[in-house]
């Protein structure tokens, strides 16, 4: 408990002055010179240690981007990354780049991703860590080919000259994006930068494809993959966007049983003896009925049999489905026979179209369903990847209906081969060959996949391709990915990677394409069958070093296929022909681990987007799983993206792209920011994988954050001394600084867990709120009159110097890595100080760290509070107070104050008070505070009431102003 009573009562009877006043001296007298006539307030002045710095509190908006290109050339960002690898003695930090595309101009979500990766380097380098980063960029693909020809175009060009406008266009996009990563302060090692079309970069990854065909891993089958009709290419599941207002034409479609079980043909008989029995499909596909191969069913379902109210037919359904079916399908909602999927085993039926008279299998499956459909499911092996795998559990061949022209084959009923399967009248010709087997049609709204790049609904298509198999390598990639971790930690269980994993039991590794790199297979004219050898991959590799990358389109049979390869296989030249698909771009980038790594062939970090879960990360482990039996990373950092202030994706036709430019330099709409705005708003907004908002609110935050750290850095530049090594002892400081420097400490210790988790977020939050509360407001204002009016050189005043040290080579610390502009342009002005990260990081010793001082700094602010309580909105300083504590408590406080009554005390600094009259009481006697006001009068130069009667200064600025006048001041004060 504590008690406060704010006294009114003579203070001249009080016990502060029982020893009389020790010395009433005559004010030191200032020559004309040092003084300022008429002037009493400004009258010393010339004689406080006011901080002196040329640091700018304030730069113009139209002056930020000539000052951070002027810092960055000052302070050597250019050549930081060659300095830290030749000098640096740490441990290797290798944070591997997952390559941006090649296409265009940069957006916010390459500044995020690019500057996430340069915070998490530079706080590895300040910790002394050798930073290995390599930046690179993903070169080929479809979406560069269309960029530099245009689809049409694409056609006409032959290889040779597709390859080189694609060539010439991506490595112009790389030179202006490598430009905006720069400007940006990105430390890498720019002039080995890897390409994925570079001659070296293409020779490792044929030598890699080579390895894994050797090992079984990659082959050729004719199996159903993704295809687009527009880019007319294979795609893999991370070249899909769903669409979820995609909107099909579904159809019933009945089906006469041919063969029935014994146990279903009693059931039958006994409802309704000698008629007819139809299942019922329903699909949305109606382009894939015509590969029809079977229909699956649940062993455990419950089916029904009931009346066709539109013929004397019955029909089977699955029990549960049957009051939605029996209106839509004109069906007698009355069950006559119910059953489990398991009695129709071994049943079979008609094809659906009638002129093509072959008996389908009936076939169980665990994917089919009882709440959306008939409970029957169409299979069609060649278009869906269910469908295939229950097809060859089941030993049912697949053939081929649709081409890749996405054109009926022969396989096809004969009425519709040759025709387009998308267009409308195709779609009316199937519906009109189903005839009296068509029992009811509807528009059907659904997510359907899309080609991520043409905008196009793509289709499930048996082709032949190259595929990796996953299936094979799952297990050793999960295992891989149980030892690392991720930050966030994955929500979902499993996680995406893991599920990702499961679902694909092949990767589909073709493009059929040009700007790519070459899958090196020769295939026999007749036969079709590949020939794939390392002796080739090794003579395309010696072809490239002469030649360069497009000698796969250059050169013919006989100057690819080495003559020992031919004697080999037993074939001739003429009888070969080269191969003419690419290796998918994400076999491209899954492969950079293996080329920027060298042999290291794993980094300590990757960063990039939550998509890359399936993506990225994901071929990269499959790939490095394979080839070296690890995972190619051991920590995987992921970010969510860049969204509007209304939680909208950044589009052209939205008219709400903002360009990282606008922000950094300025534009028609936006004012310059600068760089370390920009860098500060991406630490600030990063939570997990959520989205990011680029709005004027969290711009107008970052603003604000970045001018508090400058404006308090220019009071702390102005006040410390030289750099100087962190003192390990600081038994006999002061209260105040050794709890500043314990704080220091932990601040050091939570931002460094902060960036080892990679929660910028909360780096920022701590940063600022130290800065705000814990350095301004707090120590910095504490200490105001010790550093401005005690003796320049007293050892209470160089103590709080070196403290002001410390913090701004903390705050350094924690805000390099964040705003590396504004830590160099403080160094810049910090005499003595070299540059940031050309010099070793700063560290708090472990002595600091004192966590007891924070229970005493609790008391002493409950008392702080009761007297500013009591006081309201009158300054503490007219005020002295007379505390009556508990015995412990007092021993304690008296080591801040070395008699019962000081009027310039430690505890007078901290309560911010004239004077402290301390008095001990018994234990159980509570806590009490009496307030007073100071007979003494103001001092002129530090403000306290303190000064004796009849005199300007108080007896320490006496002291001090009298020690600081000059030689010939004093003379000239003599003689006067």
């Amino acid at each position: 408990m504590l008690i406060l009573r704010l006294a009114h009562t003579d203070f001249a009877k009080s016990s502060l002055l029982a020893n009389k006043i020790k010395r009433i001296s005559p004010t030191v007298q200032l020559c004309r010179a040092c003084s300022n006539v008429g002037d009493n307030k400004k009258k010393y002045s010339s004689t406080v240690n006011l901080p002196k710095t040329s640091f700018p509190a304030y730069i113009k908006p139209n002056c930020l981007a000539e000052r951070d290109a002027l810092i960055a050339q000052k302070c050597g960002f250019e050549e930081l990354y060659k300095w830290q690898r030749e000098n640096k003695k740490g441990s290797e930090f290798v944070l591997h780049d997952g390559p941006p595309y090649a296409n265009g101009s940069v957006h916010l979500g390459h500044a995020v991703n690019k500057i996430l990766k340069d915070v998490a380097n530079r706080e590895r380098l300040l910790a002394g860590c050798k930073v290995h980063y390599v930046p690179g960029w993903d070169c080929h693909g479809l979406p560069i080919e269309l960029k530099a020809i245009g689809l049409n175009d694409r056609k006409k060009l032959d290889p040779i000259a597709l390859r080189q406008k694609s060539r010439k266009y991506s490595e112009e996009a790389i030179k202006n994006q490598e430009a905006e990563f720069r400007s940006w302060g990105v430390m890498a090692d720019w002039e080995n930068k890897y390409l994925t079309s570079s001659p070296e970069f293409v020779k490792n990854q044929l030598r890699c494809f080579q390895n894994l065909y050797e090992r079984s891993l990659v082959f050729q089958d004719l199996k159903p993959i993704y295809w687009s009709p527009i880019s007319e290419t294979a795609l893999a599941e991370s070249e899909l966007v769903y669409k979820n207002d995609h909107t099909s034409l579904s159809v019933f479609v009945s089906a006469r049983f041919v063969d029935l079980p014994a146990d279903l043909q009693k059931i039958v008989s006994s409802v309704k003896p000698g008629a007819s029995l139809d299942l019922v499909v329903w699909t949305s596909t109606l382009w894939s009925l015509p590969a029809n191969q079977a229909v699956a069913y649940g062993e455990e379902m419950d089916y029904c049999i009931v009346e066709n109210k539109s013929s004397d037919t019955l029909v089977l359904v699955a029990q549960d489905l049957l009051p939605t079916l029996a209106e839509k399908l004109n069906l007698s909602n009355i069950p006559l026979a119910s059953f489990k999927g398991s009695t129709l085993k071994g049943a079979t039926y008609a094809s659906m179209f009638g002129s093509v008279m072959k008996r389908l299998p009936l076939i169980p499956s665990t994917h089919v369903i009882n709440t959306a459909g008939t409970g029957l499911v169409h299979i069609a092996p060649s278009h869906g990847q269910q469908d295939f795998l229950l097809a060859l559990e089941n030993k049912i061949s697949m053939f081929q209906s649709i081409d890749e022209s996405m054109k009926y084959t022969r396989e096809a009923p004969e009425a519709v081969q040759g025709l387009p399967i998308l267009e409308k009248s195709t779609s009316d010709k199937i519906i009109s060959l189903l005839a009296g087997n068509l029992m009811h049609s509807e528009p059907f709204v659904h997510s359907y996949p899309y080609d991520w790049r043409a905008h196009c609904p793509v289709i499930m298509l048996a082709s032949k391709q190259w595929f990796l198999s996953t299936e094979t390598l799952r297990h050793r990639a999960e295992d891989a990915l149980a030892r690392v971790n991720q930050f966030p930690i994955p929500e979902q269980d499993p996680s995406p990677m893991v599920a990702m994993l499961r679902k694909r039991p092949y990767w589909c590794i073709s493009r059929q394409r040009v700007w790519g790199t070459p899958i090196p297979a020769a295939y026999h004219k007749k036969t079709g069958q590949p020939i794939l050898h390392k002796d080739v991959v090794e003579n395309i590799c010696k072809l490239i070093d002469e030649k360069g990358t497009d000698c796969w389109w250059k050169c013919d049979v006989s100057e690819v296929v080495p003559e020992s390869v031919l004697t080999k296989f037993n074939v001739s030249c003429d009888e070969l022909e080269l191969g003419k698909d690419i290796l998918d771009i994400w076999f491209d980038s899954g492969l950079t681990w293996s080329y920027a790594l060298g042999p290291i062939g794993q980094s300590n970090l990757c960063i990039e987007g939550a998509d890359q879960y399936t993506a990225w990360f994901q071929t990269s482990l499959l790939l490095s799983t394979a080839l070296q039996a690890k995972s190619p990373y051991k920590n995987l950092q992921t970010h969510g993206f860049v969204v509007d202030g209304n939680g909208l994706k950044m589009s052209k036709s939205v008219g709400n792209v903002i360009h990282p430019k606008d922000l950094t330099r300025g534009s028609k709409k936006q004012p310059p920011l600068g760089i370390d705005v920009l860098r500060c708003w991406i630490a600030s907004q990063i939570v997990g994988i959520k989205n990011i908002p680029a709005s004027e609110g969290t711009f107008k935050t970052a603003t604000e954050i970045v001018s508090k750290i400058r404006n308090v850095s220019k009071f702390l530049l102005g006040s410390v001394g030289p750099p100087i090594e962190p003192a390990r002892d600081t038994t006999n400081w002061r209260f105040l600084d050794r709890l500043m420097l314990h704080r220091l400490y932990n601040l050091q210790q939570r931002t460094s867990d902060t960036y080892r988790r990679h929660v910028l977020n909360h780096t920022v939050k701590q940063l600022f709120s130290f800065v705000t509360l814990e350095v301004s407001s707090s120590y910095c204002h504490l200490i105001k009159d010790r550093l401005y009016c005690d003796a320049i050189d007293s050892a209470e005043r160089q103590q709080c110097v070196r403290v002001l040290t410390y913090t701004l080579e903390t705050l350094l610390r924690v805000m390099g890595p964040i705003v590396p502009h504004l830590a160099e342009e403080i160094c810049l002005h910090w005499k003595g100080r070299g540059r940031l990260f050309f010099t070793p990081g700063f560290d708090a010793p472990e002595s600091w760290n004192q966590p007891e001082l924070e229970d005493l700094w609790e008391q002493i602010e409950n008392l702080r509070g009761s007297i500013n309580k009591a006081v309201g909105n009158e300054n503490t300083q007219e005020f002295g107070v007379t505390i009556e504590v508990p015995r412990d408590l007092y021993t304690v406080l008296k080591r801040m104050q070395l008699s019962d009554e000081s009027w310039q005390s430690e505890l007078c600094e901290l309560l911010q008070v004239a004077a402290v009259l301390l008095q001990p009481v018994a234990e159980e006697v509570p806590v009490s505070v009496d307030l007073w006001k100071s007979p003494r009068g103001q001092c002129l130069r530090c403000r306290r009431f303190t000064a004796l009667p009849s005199a300007e200064l108080c007896e320490r600025c006496e002291d001090v102003v009298a020690a600081s006048i000059k030689p010939d001041c004093q003379s000239s004060n003599a003689q006067s």
